[in-house]
């Protein structure tokens, strides 16, 4: 059934409610005083037609193992037509999740100790990716991430000249929430057919770009050496469903193992969510949008010394928190004394050192709460 009936708040469960109710790993071990904005899990209120899809598995006993020629590459193509009028032409491979999926490219594309160029910061997952398969991260670091950020293009063109094999790249970014601009990728598609380096763009927060603003799929600018992941685990927060695609013209072949290791509810989940569920995903995001005018609000009133540019997709706050005084770790104090859980910007690379990322996924009262404490802190 298509989501087109108004709903209450998406976002609007309260700490009470969560904390009794959720099990899942941002709650997992947490002292029951702690906020916990730290891991890109939303505190959303399941879409409608995913749990209807999800809940007549169970009552039909449909939960064996996913079909290897589900509907679900058809589905993802015709929202991506729909969503941001691309025209998906590429073969499209189901897997258990964006990140055994890249990871499992990169073995593919890369020889131990080849170096792989990452726009830092960016999402720390990425270089346990690299640790897996023996290759070395070369930064690039964002330009003018105070400002939101975008691409060094200079650098990442001096990158591919020294010898870079491939770029990772996140597009939206995270943890900024800048959506790469289509000029900015047709430059980097030039300079990656230039030099011959495989870029692969893990898009994942694709669905949560703002409504202000055009997400450009890489594909769409790139030749057919170029790879895209896509998942609707993030935008209607199923991650725990196990399923991803990637999409390309020029993918290596993969073990027969990988249709096998696909969640098969995440597969029905992932068909609800592309095919039925828009109309949850577009008040979704009019919520984040609302959400990260509260932060920039109570920052100005409450905390004008930490830095904050409001992102274009998703549901980070990247922080820049170093006229804080809260010492080389202030993850770890806004953890100690304000029990406000938040991930350290170390782990997003060299640029991230004294930045913090929240995850403003959760009730505007929460997001009060946690600001509330850490102002305290001063």
């Amino acid at each position: 059934m298509a989501d087109t009936h108004p709903r209450t708040a998406i976002l609007g469960s309260s700490l009470t409610d969560l904390q009794s109710g959720r099990t899942s790993a941002k709650w997992e071990n947490l002292a029951g005083d702690v906020l916990p904005m730290w891991v890109a899990e939303m505190d959303s209120v399941l879409a409608q037609p995913i749990a209807d899809a999800l809940h007549a598995a169970v009552e039909r006993s449909d939960t064996g193992y996913a079909a290897h020629d589900s509907e679900l590459p058809a589905v993802f193509a015709d929202f991506a037509q729909r969503r941001w009028g691309w025209s998906v032409t590429q073969p499209v491979i189901p897997f258990t999740d964006v990140g055994v999926a890249i990871t499992d490219l990169l073995r593919h594309l890369c020889r131990p100790g080849d170096g792989v160029i990452v726009t830092t910061p960016v999402y720390p997952s990425f270089f346990s990716y690299f640790d897996a398969v023996g290759v070395r991260p070369v930064e690039v670091p964002l330009i003018d991430i105070g400002d939101g950020g975008r691409l060094d293009l200079d650098g990442i063109d001096a990158a591919m000249r020294a010898g870079a094999r491939a770029l990772l790249l996140a597009n939206p970014h995270n943890p900024t929430g800048t959506v790469h601009s289509r000029a900015d990728l047709s430059t980097l598609a030039a300079l990656a057919e230039r030099y011959g380096v495989r870029v692969v763009s893990d898009e994942i927060h694709a669905p949560l770009t703002f409504s202000h603003t055009e997400f450009t799929p890489y594909l769409e600018v790139a030749g057919d050496t170029a790879v895209a992941a896509h998942s609707a685990s993030k935008a209607w927060n199923i991650a725990g469903l196990k399923c991803g695609l990637l999409i390309g013209a020029d993918l290596p072949s993969f073990s027969d193992q990988v249709a096998w290791a696909v969640g098969h509810f995440g597969v029905i989940a992932s068909i609800a969510a592309y095919r039925d569920s828009e109309a949850w995903l577009d008040q979704l995001i009019g919520e984040l949008e609302h959400n990260a005018e509260v932060v920039a609000g109570l920052l100005a009133d409450t905390l004008p010394q930490v830095g904050y540019c409001p992102g274009a997709a998703s549901y980070f706050a990247w922080l820049d928190c170093r006229r804080l005084d809260l010492g080389a770790d202030p993850a770890g104090a806004m953890l100690d004394r304000a029990r406000v859980k938040v991930s350290d910007g170390v782990s997003f690379g060299g640029p991230g050192a004294g930045w913090v990322r929240m995850n403003i996924g959760t009730s505007p009262e929460i997001i009060a709460t946690a600001l509330g404490r850490i102002a305290a802190l001063r």
